[in-house]
């Protein structure tokens, strides 16, 4: 019984292999960052750019609330909750954020929210949405492009800024 639905298993996965979220690069998130707020949607364009800065995994980025966010003066603090590693120790994780332009749309998303408010309240079928109608905003449609393709994207770019593997580890 077990050994035949693993043999099913190890088929299955050799036929049919994961399909993997394409990294998104910097100045594509940039651009539907741009394109989110031209249609005033201000909830995705900061997702977009904290997920990416951030290197959050697409749970850990819809789940933050406002209450999440610490400013430092030397840029921000996030504490997730959600963490696939936190679930399984029974604790919080925290991720920091440097960049300028992100801290400022940060602080001026969070200005609109009320304590405890999630930095946007669209459903997760209503954010894939808004990402795929972004992609075709630029002709992109057909790219597999997901919420996780800015993890992806994002530890891409920390590495190629870094050169290390571990300092990218150590971020995200």
């Amino acid at each position: 019984g077990l050994e035949l639905s693993w043999s099913l298993v190890r088929t299955w996965s050799r036929l049919e292999p994961p399909v993997r979220a394409v990294p998104l690069p910097c100045t594509m998130v940039l651009a539907l960052a741009a394109r989110a707020r031209e249609r005033g949607w201000e909830d995705v364009s900061t997702l977009l750019l904290v997920g990416f800065d951030a290197m959050l995994r697409t749970g850990e980025l819809f789940g933050l609330r406002s209450t999440d966010v610490m400013f430092t003066a030397r840029g921000a603090v996030l504490r997730l909750e959600a963490t696939k590693m936190g679930g399984r120790q029974a604790r919080s994780d925290m991720v920091q954020l440097h960049c300028p332009p992100v801290l400022a749309l940060l602080h001026t998303r969070l200005r609109c929210l009320a304590a405890g408010e999630r930095l946007s309240e669209r459903t997760v079928p209503q954010l894939r949405a808004c990402l795929r109608t972004l992609a075709a905003d630029f002709g992109l449609g057909h790219v597999r492009y997901t919420w996780y393709s800015l993890r992806r994207g994002g530890a891409t770019a920390d590495f190629l800024e870094h050169g290390s593997l571990e300092t990218t580890l150590v971020r995200g």
